[in-house]
């Protein structure tokens, strides 16, 4: 198609030109924007999903926090308070037959808290000779419930050579 008028023709290249102009000055940036929109929105996205799966793990922590709380209140509280060390005597009295030492007294003392603790004060007498008493003090420190050694008194009979009185004071922790 030609266009025999020039004046025409100017007018339509003016169009052009000025479509062209729109479209570079107008049109090309709100499609920057719209594209740059959309971006900000996936990466928004991105980030409230993140977010949602931190939250996600934070209350899994939470409720495992809780459950070890729990059960760590459960394992510190597991001692009835009735005063009942049954458990306390058959233990020592195995580590004696253990170690072959004869316990001539147990005197249990009144129990009390500390830290959440329930402590079990003993005093312990036996007679042996020195290894047995040595290896009966090192079984104590090696035995199933936690024992504190508080008091260690050793006396040797003078009618009895090879024999000792060994007076010990220990706590047991009841609930640990």
């Amino acid at each position: 198609m030609q266009i025999q008028n020039k004046k025409w023709k100017n007018y339509l290249i003016l169009t052009i030109i000025s479509f062209v102009f729109i479209l570079f000055f107008d049109i090309v940036p709100r499609f920057y924007s719209a594209i740059s929109l959309i971006s900000n929105v996936i990466t928004e996205k991105d980030k409230i999903s993140k977010e949602a799966e931190s939250e996600k793990s934070e209350k899994d922590l939470l409720a495992e926090n809780r459950f070890l709380k729990s059960e760590m209140k459960n394992t510190l509280s597991g001692y009835d308070g009735k005063g009942n060390i049954s458990s306390v005597i058959s233990m020592l009295d195995s580590i004696a037959n253990l170690s072959d030492v004869k316990i001539t007294s147990i005197k249990p003392q009144k129990t009390y808290k500390k830290d959440n603790l329930v402590l079990q004060p003993i005093e312990i007498n036996i007679m042996t000779k020195y290894e047995m008493a040595y290896n009966y003090i090192c079984f104590l420190e090696k035995a199933s419930k936690v024992v504190l050694i508080k008091d260690l008194n050793i006396k040797s009979k003078e009618r009895c050579k090879d024999s000792l009185s060994v007076k010990t004071g220990i706590e047991v922790y009841l609930n640990l």
